[in-house]
């Protein structure tokens, strides 16, 4: 095998090598599996509101709204950040542009996870400040404006928050963001407008209300949010909580104004069309989301008997209960329509709800029965040809009336599981084996994706492999998905990283940039090259230099891999 190092650029300055960064992430209240956990997935079972906030930056949203809307009114939030932010300040280190990008991508995910919320992105670029709205949006260009269509009709919110809305000073940005918004809004809903990103289930979708954010005064205008009552499941104000989970933009310098005053004013939601606002939109239950459907009536009765039970610790009565619901909602189209098979717009809206439904039924199945499922791998980075281990272990409450059933690898077609031993209770090893010729397909997993692909706009890359855990609660089946990870501690962290494909061998050069004076008498100079093996397999690699024409290089050197490390050249 041999390798070529990347091409000397002689102009008084040489540049060599590039650099990768990783973040780390901090639990939060809400993100764990305890009783307030398991509280709050049943009572937003129970709520069908589906609100999009739209912001430029990670940052410039306000984690106190977004934590009230997603844990205290219990709607299903989804931020959608228009930037990764990669133009701004890092004030934690060297770290610029696309590598600024990934750490404050890490950081908002952090910061979402706190919040409860959904986390989206477009293509567009954060080239630094931007003097007005016009030049922002000649750089950013249609595209941006195609994947904010593309967003709404995918995640089909009922109201869209408009962060910047009404904003006409400041960073260009901020501004273009506002602008573009109501217009992404409009678009979604004409059926004439074909977005370049597929998508199956997005069809036009009319977006009831547009609201802007009022945070800059003391007595805002619009509805104000009860920002600073105490969470009766978490402790803590709303407002608290959200700051905290905020704090997570680290780069940015946040920590030392958290406790700004601007941070602690009063926030109003507005219409954007100047109508009243009503409250109870925020929080559509699905008793009136579905009004006439006998199941589901009865259903949101059984979610409300399974959070009192939850809170008894009557664990048995609250499986009862939840999978109850769960059935209901199964027979619901049989018997209150309309059914999957019709025509009709509503059939279509009716039918994606109820997916959603039951998928935070589901989501409080798992809490309820308390099911702790783990899949860990022996090795993080993949390579073509590669062998690795996943060991799996599946538990649940007994006295919930749960049961594990089967289990299942279910991974990317270059993946093939070649052996699977043991049972979950003590640890199921599967080992898989990749393709030789193996290559992540265009189009599907994170970084690999094209740019036309929407998964290009996703917070995080699509996981590689995971584990299907089926479980029984009292009588139902439901199932539950968990990533494939790997677990790599050291003395100073410990993380739960996902599986990655990587090419076997990996170059590194030192130094990483030299200046030479062209005038002067040439002199000699060394060129350090560490070659990295991901694979386990013994293999001879050649590297070298590939130099300006009048250049002389030292020739090519053989390396010789037992396996995974370093070797030197």
């Amino acid at each position: 095998m041999k390798i070529r190092c990347a091409r000397l650029v002689i102009a008084g300055l040489v540049t060599l090598g590039c650099g990768s960064v990783q973040a780390q992430t901090s639990l939060a209240p809400g993100t764990g599996s305890g009783l307030p956990e398991t509280v709050d997935a049943i009572d937003s079972a129970r709520v069908t509101t589906r609100i999009l906030y739209i912001t430029a930056h990670p940052d410039d949203e306000s984690g106190a709204v977004l934590t009230y809307l997603a844990r205290g009114l219990h709607a299903d939030v989804a931020l959608l950040s228009l930037t990764r932010g990669e133009g701004g300040q890092n004030v934690l280190g060297p770290e610029q542009a696309p590598q600024l990008g990934l750490i404050r991508t890490q950081e908002l995910l952090a910061a979402t996870r706190g919040y409860g919320v959904k986390l989206y992105f477009t293509s567009a670029r954060d080239f630094g400040f931007s003097k007005t709205p016009e030049e922002t949006e000649k750089v950013w260009g249609e595209q941006v404006m195609d994947d904010m269509v593309y967003r709404i009709r995918q995640f089909r919110p009922n109201i869209v928050i408009n962060s910047w809305g009404g904003v006409h000073g400041g960073h260009g940005h901020h501004q273009a963001a506002g602008l573009l918004t109501p217009k992404a809004v409009e678009l979604a809903a004409d059926e004439s407008y074909k977005t370049k990103t597929a998508c199956e289930d997005c069809g036009p979708w009319v977006v009831s209300q547009v609201l802007d954010v009022e945070r800059g005064s003391e007595h805002p205008k619009g509805t104000i949010l009860p920002l600073d009552e105490i969470s009766p499941l978490y402790g803590r104000l709303w407002r608290q909580l959200g700051i905290d989970a905020f704090a997570n933009h680290r780069t940015q310098g946040i920590t030392g104004f958290l406790a700004s005053s601007f941070l602690l004013r009063p926030i109003a939601l507005i219409r954007e069309d100047g109508k009243p606002l009503e409250a109870k939109s925020l929080a559509v239950d699905i008793a009136e989301r579905f009004r006439g459907c006998t199941p589901i009536e009865i259903a949101d009765r059984d979610l409300e008997s399974a959070r009192a039970a939850v809170l008894q610790l009557a664990w048995k009565n609250a499986g009862e209960k939840v999978s109850h619901a769960a059935a209901l909602l199964e027979d619901a189209p049989k018997k209150c329509g309309p059914t999957p098979y019709s025509q009709k717009e509503e059939a279509w809206e009716q039918l994606l709800d109820r997916n959603a439904l039951a998928a935070r039924i589901s989501k409080a199945a798992r809490l309820v029965a308390g099911l702790q499922a783990t899949a860990i791998a022996d090795r993080n980075n993949i390579t073509a040809g590669g062998e690795f281990h996943v060991t799996a272990h599946a538990r649940c409450r007994a006295d919930a009336g749960c049961k594990i059933g089967e289990a299942m690898l279910v991974s990317v077609h270059a993946f093939n599981q070649t052996k699977r031993e043991g049972d979950l209770q003590k640890g199921e090893i599967f080992t898989v084996q990749a393709q030789d010729d193996d290559r992540p397909p265009d189009g599907l997993l994170g970084s690999f994706a094209s740019p036309d692909s929407q998964y290009q706009m996703d917070a995080a890359p699509a996981s590689l492999s995971d584990l299907w855990v089926r479980f029984q609660l009292a009588g139902h089946e439901f199932l539950s998905r968990e990533p494939v990870q790997f677990f790599d501690a050291n003395s100073t962290r410990a993380d739960l990283e996902p599986l990655r494909m990587v090419p076997s061998y990996t170059l590194a050069v030192e130094p990483k940039q030299l200046v030479e004076i062209l005038p002067e008498q040439e002199k000699p100079f060394e060129v350090l090259l560490r070659v990295h093996s991901y694979s386990s397999k013994a293999e001879s690699v050649n590297v070298g230099l590939d130099a300006p024409q009048g250049w002389n290089t030292g020739g090519t050197v053989e390396l010789k891999f037992d396996g995974i490390g370093d070797r030197y050249a």
